[in-house]
């Protein structure tokens, strides 16, 4: 029983590390307005995996009544860890007078955006 339990929690700990890694992967290297504004995050893994737990355990203990008061606290955390280097202000930006496609693919595909977990 004990090895499923190392077993679970080593699963865990893999899945928070790639979690911080492909958030600070992506983060890291986006850039916009030809790298005058860049993103860095500085989240690190042991403290993702820290707070998620605290997250899961007092939501099981309170039956999930304080889940949304730490879902914000994690979500701020990951806030205070990411910043913007550049002006946003200094962005262009302009509307495209473009028509959107009228295809098959537009009606089956309008609405959907792309989804990124570990942002």
């Amino acid at each position: 029983m004990a090895c499923y339990f190392l077993y679970l929690l080593a699963v865990i700990v893999v899945i928070y590390y790639l979690y911080v890694t492909l958030r600070n992967l992506f983060l890291n290297n986006l850039s916009l307005a030809n790298d005058t504004i860049c993103f860095r995050s500085s989240v690190t893994s042991h403290g993702m995996l820290w707070r998620s737990l605290v997250v899961f355990m007092l939501s099981g203990v309170t039956l999930g009544l304080t889940y949304p008061w730490l879902k914000i606290w994690l979500v701020g955390w990951l806030a205070q860890n990411t910043q913007v280097q550049g002006d946003l202000d200094s962005l262009e930006l302009t509307n495209d007078e473009k028509p959107l496609e009228n295809g098959p693919l537009m009606w089956i595909s309008r609405g959907i955006m792309p989804y990124f977990p570990f942002i």
